[in-house]
């Protein structure tokens, strides 16, 4: 067994070239991201601990849309099923569904549009179901549609993408907001429950710029 030390190490080294792979996909740069994408599948090699192994699955998912966008569809499928038995042995739903959605896009790369257009959408439910974080998976539902030939639900996702995206800011400022209530409570002593009004009207102040 690797030491912890080495464990950490390559959890540092995964996570970030996992990064870079993401970054390069939104650029656009798919050669540099599958070279990431190979070095992190290098520096997982001897290490079995549950943060590599997630990694690997979220990693992999980042090298199969790499390996799809660059015309690699037989390396993209190959990846792609063994993340499939990866992911369901981990026993996590938000792991399974990343891959669900990844060989979505993979089977509309292969020409199955309908079977995995359908997979796309449902494991974007899934995602909705579970309250996580839907703009990669929309991203990605984009994409597979657009490449499909859909347009219009392509469009429907960009919208509820840009509506998404506001809303996700919106939020960070109202919690910006929130942490200054606090502070100014710890500092002046004022009760939760005059800080909780003052809460619900920047709240109410926010809505209201945005309508």
């Amino acid at each position: 067994r690797a030491s912890p030390t080495k464990e950490f190490q390559s959890v540092l080294l995964t996570a970030g070239l996992n990064n870079v792979s993401i970054a390069c996909i939104c650029l656009g740069d798919f050669k540099r991201g599958l070279a990431a994408a190979a070095e992190a599948s290098l520096a997982r090699v001897g290490q079995s601990s549950a943060q590599v192994t997630v990694l690997s699955v979220t990693g992999g998912c980042c090298h199969v849309r790499l390996l799809l966008e660059a015309g690699q569809i037989g390396e993209a499928r190959a990846l792609c099923d063994e993340l499939l038995q990866k992911s369901r042995s981990l026993g996590s739903l938000g792991l399974e569904t990343d891959v669900l959605l990844i060989d979505g896009l993979c089977r509309v790369f292969e020409g199955e549009v309908p079977g995995g257009l359908r997979q796309v959408r449902q494991a974007l439910e899934t995602f909705r179901s579970l309250h996580v974080e839907l703009r990669e998976a929309l991203l990605l539902a984009i994409r597979a549609h657009d490449l499909a030939g859909e347009i219009t639900a392509a469009d429907m996702y960009r919208r509820e993408l840009a509506l998404h995206n506001r809303l996700v800011q919106q939020e960070g400022m109202l919690e910006q907001h929130r942490s200054h209530l606090r502070r100014l409570q710890a500092e002046e002593g004022e009760s939760p429950a005059s800080l909780e009004r003052k809460a619900e009207m920047v709240e109410r102040l926010a809505i209201t710029t945005e309508m």
